[in-house]
């Protein structure tokens, strides 16, 4: 369905690693850095979970790690707990919305403007429709569409196997938790 949750979930709590003074903790050490990407990975565990495994985050840190957190936990306590259901995407099948984005940046490209005047703007849309209808004739004549990258189909793969094995009872919520944590913010909030 849509990457908006998580993905809004995972940039609020990098925000707010920032707004707490974190950034060098959550790059230098590898416990709170963990803890924190777990953090982030709770939209993507079962519901039913996420309130106890929340609750045993800090079990694995030091006390003083804990302290240095104790915002973090606070701010994700007080705003996100509330409302699981909004935030939390366990049960969708697609967790992406990456073909819109795609498309987005097609079309704006197309535009060549910012606020590109009516005649142009019109002139694209025409473009667009035609670009689209091309593609529904590639699609009904039997061409494959465009396959996502090799890292995404192994990641997804990946997350997969996770999924069936905790269904099967072969892993704990946390161990779910803990090996989903490795897809969450693993490049572009690595250095927070």
């Amino acid at each position: 369905m849509s990457d908006f949750e998580p993905g809004i979930a995972t940039k609020a709590i990098a925000l707010e690693v920032q707004t707490l003074g974190l950034s060098s903790d959550y790059t230098d050490n590898i416990m709170i850095r963990s803890v924190t990407r777990q953090m982030m990975t709770l939209t993507l565990v079962p519901e039913q979970y996420v309130p106890s495994l929340f609750a045993n985050l800090g079990q694995e840190i030091s006390d003083s790690e804990r302290d240095e957190l104790a915002g973090l936990f606070k701010y994700f306590n007080d705003y996100w707990m509330r409302r699981i259901s909004v935030w939390n995407v366990f049960d969708v099948l697609e967790k992406t919305n990456n073909f819109s984005k795609g498309y987005n940046n097609r079309f704006k490209r197309r535009l060549q403007k910012t606020h590109p005047n009516i005649w142009l703007f019109i002139n694209s849309i025409r473009k667009e429709v035609s670009t689209v209808h091309d593609l529904i004739t590639q699609v009904n004549t039997g061409m494959q569409p465009r396959t996502k990258r090799l890292k995404s189909r192994i990641a997804e793969q990946r997350i997969t196997e996770l999924y069936n094995r905790f269904n099967n009872n072969q892993i704990t919520p946390h161990d779910l938790l803990r090996e989903l944590s490795s897809f969450v913010a693993n490049e572009k909030y690595n250095e927070i």
